[in-house]
């Protein structure tokens, strides 16, 4: 059987939508790409990346922020503000606390992660609402 690029398949938990999938047709709602990675998922939002996973016994949400190293690396000064304000408002828009993992694995950026982790999948879903509702802006 094959499905066309707007069709998808429910999962279903003792018969109400799994976690995931409310997530996913919240995501689909507010017109951004969601993208399946393992048992993650990643949400695409014009120029902003957020996923969503298990760490340890808690679900959390990450967005990522690219910085560069130097100015060697291409990217315009601009289009790197838009995107920090962009992320920053998002994450901004539900309560804290984070945590902020950096990453300098790569050559070119280096990569903030601003995490912040749930014990219920219901909170972060909340969550989430918020940061589409404020990326939606």
């Amino acid at each position: 059987m094959e499905f066309g690029d707007d069709e998808y398949i429910d999962v279903h938990e003792g018969g109400e939508l799994s976690w995931m999938q409310r997530i996913s047709n919240m995501v689909k709602s507010y017109n951004h790409r969601i993208e399946a990675h393992g048992d993650a998922a990643r949400i695409v939002a014009g120029g902003s990346v957020f996923d969503i996973g298990p760490m340890g016994n808690k679900i959390c949400i990450q967005a990522h922020l690219e910085l560069p190293i130097g100015s060697e690396t291409g990217i315009q000064i601009d289009e790197l503000i838009e995107r920090v304000g962009k992320v920053y408002r998002a994450m901004y828009a539900i309560k804290g606390p984070f945590n902020y993992v950096l990453d300098d694995s790569l050559s070119e950026l280096g990569l903030v992660h601003i995490v912040k982790c749930y014990e219920k999948p219901g909170d972060l879903e909340k969550d989430l609402e918020e940061i589409l509702k404020s990326l939606s802006l």
